[in-house]
């Protein structure tokens, strides 16, 4: 999602230039780099470790146990907008993608049980069919990514992107991600989304009774009654999933659970407050029912922690055998937002 953060970014730049004492505001535009001139390979990435989520010595926040955080910059003008994030090889190896239209991939440092640092970062271009350069700017939107499977710190992935909704599915080789081998068949309703309403999260289940089939939610769609769309699909089969609001929270993310269901990820800005976000567990029963899914709420956060524009969401096994969750923000390419990496364990 772009343009109401987007929108946002360049107001509070605005107010940064009057606080700094110049005469007239100035609107610092959030402007994308150009991929077309990316060259695939290695970037060089600065971690520096979050040591507290909130500050203080808590740990348990929700249903989630701290695991560690790390605040990522880089040199490289093709760094940042990250909205969609996997992590496979048991926290090994991460890939994201960013909304500017660009892949990137790094190794997982671990000290101690908590994430410490990052290496080995690499970097490339989203391609259409065939290794095309992706020329519009509206087709480089990618906002999402799952998992179909993996093995090793190698993937076939599957990338959602919103403004001319579609999904790929790509393979994740140690040189980077490939061009798309195909596109995913999408129900009639969601193929049709665009801008900033379309496809904002998109899962591959593997396990359970819905084992196989790809979920994905927009956005801000909602029907009449103000339930938040999305869809659980498969070959030519597809139903629509509505998800009950609570508290005006937008999707910026869904990932697939180890059961077969999904965790959600939610976040509202207002200006009282900040950003808050929310991360609710669908259990695989519901998302077969047809009734509104309402979920279990597993964690909610705001203002005072590590928290930044957080879009993306992962979960993996760890050697140990726990659930990991792991967020990413999206920076906006703005100098007063950040990139962060933030992990947290799931307390069955």
């Amino acid at each position: 999602m772009r343009s109401r953060t987007a929108k946002l970014a360049r107001i509070v730049a605005a107010g940064v230039a009057v606080s700094l004492g110049l005469l007239t505001p100035v609107v610092v535009e959030a402007g994308k780099p150009n991929i077309v001139s990316l060259v695939d390979g290695a970037i060089e990435i600065t971690a520096s470790p979050i040591n507290s989520f909130d500050g203080g010595s808590t740990t348990r926040f929700g249903r989630l146990d701290w695991r560690g955080g790390l605040k990522l910059t880089s040199a490289s003008d093709y760094f940042g907008g990250f909205s969609g994030l996997a992590v496979i090889d048991k926290g090994r190896s991460l890939v994201t993608v960013s909304d500017a239209g660009f892949w990137m991939t790094a190794r997982l440092v671990y000290a101690g049980g908590q994430l410490s640092s990052l290496e080995s970062g690499r970097i490339g271009a989203l391609r259409a069919l065939k290794g095309k350069m992706l020329e519009r700017r509206r087709d480089r939107d990618a906002e999402s990514i799952g998992v179909i499977s993996s093995n090793g710190a190698s993937a076939e992935l599957i990338i959602g992107f919103e403004n001319n909704a579609r999904v790929g599915r790509f393979d994740l080789k140690p040189e980077g991600v490939s061009p798309p081998g195909a596109y995913v068949d999408l129900p009639k309703a969601m193929g049709a989304l665009r801008s900033n309403n379309g496809i904002e999260s998109i899962a591959r289940l593997d396990a359970g009774p819905l084992s196989g089939s790809y979920v994905a939610f927009a956005e801000t769609k909602t029907d009449d009654s103000g339930k938040r769309i999305g869809w659980v699909f498969s070959g030519k089969s597809s139903r629509t999933l509505k998800l009950a609001p609570i508290g005006n929270y937008d999707i910026s993310d869904i990932a697939a659970m180890p059961d077969g269901g999904i965790l959600v990820l939610e976040r509202r800005f207002r200006w009282s407050e900040g950003i808050n976000i929310r991360i609710r567990r669908v259990s695989p029963k519901a998302m077969q029912a047809s009734s509104p899914i309402l979920g279990e709420t597993l964690f909610e956060a705001g203002s005072g922690t590590a928290l930044d524009n957080m879009e993306g969401i992962a979960v993996h096994r760890s050697e140990a055998g726990e659930t990991i969750v792991s967020l990413i923000s999206d920076d906006n390419f703005n100098f007063f937002q950040s990139t962060v990496l933030l992990q947290f364990a799931l307390v069955e």
